[in-house]
């Protein structure tokens, strides 16, 4: 990241901290996304001004026109990770060239096919974290367990949330 990167994120993580401090209603939020299914198992979900497209390989009965749920939630983690650890870096004034984060999942289909008493999830994580830096080892390992502490898409991965779901029926009109 270059130093004047590096600026602009550390003024602009202090200048929220500090409208979060004086006024602490503002860090609470809602977001949501709308997923509709298009065609078979293709998806096509929107939050604001961003769409994507999901699906399952042809392998399994999709089509294969976009990635994943799975890949979309180690891209989430990993993307999640490296912001925050990049965020980290220039708050502790580490510098950082590049920072690389690699996650890997690993899952059991039998639970998903009703085959075997298995977690349906993911049975584990792991992220690798690639840093190159000048900075002494210890500061580098201070930034990266610093940005693990502020992600909170590894806390969503690493605690359980309460998901809570309703359902609403609707019936076509009779012509």
């Amino acid at each position: 990241m270059t130093l004047s990167t590096t600026v602009q994120i550390r003024e602009a993580f202090y200048r929220t901290r500090k409208a979060v401090e004086l006024r602490p209603a503002i860090a609470q939020s809602t977001s949501s996304v709308t997923c509709r299914m298009i065609d078979g198992l293709t998806c096509e979900t929107t939050d604001g001004r961003f769409t994507l497209v999901t699906d399952n390989p042809k392998s399994e009965g999709g089509e294969g026109r976009g990635p994943t749920p799975g890949f979309l939630i180690r891209a989430g983690l990993a993307s999640c990770c490296a912001i925050c650890y990049a965020i980290a870096a220039a708050r502790l004034e580490v510098p950082i060239d590049s920072i690389d984060v690699e996650v890997e999942s690993d899952f059991d289909a039998r639970g998903l096919y009703g085959l075997a008493d298995v977690t349906h999830g993911f049975t584990e994580v792991r992220l690798t974290v690639h840093v190159r830096s000048a900075a002494p080892e210890a500061d580098v390992l201070n930034v990266i367990d610093t940005g693990d502490e502020m992600s909170p898409m590894l806390w969503v991965v690493r605690d359980p949330v309460t998901v809570k779901r309703e359902v609403e029926i609707s019936h076509p009109s009779a012509a």
